[in-house]
């Protein structure tokens, strides 16, 4: 048995809001890439926030 697992029970408003952020995050990701991408600078450095 791992120690450090840990049984997590979330509730249907709790895992709503963690997707939408979750969500939230990969979308402004994804835009920063496309931007970058949009630039075609030849080095390009993602940046996570």
């Amino acid at each position: 048995m791992n120690s450090n697992m840990q049984i997590i029970i979330l509730t249907g408003k709790e895992k709503a809001s963690i997707i939408q952020s979750v969500r939230a995050n990969i979308n402004k990701l994804l835009y920063l890439h496309n931007q970058m991408q949009k630039k075609k600078q030849n080095r390009c450095k993602m940046v996570f926030l």
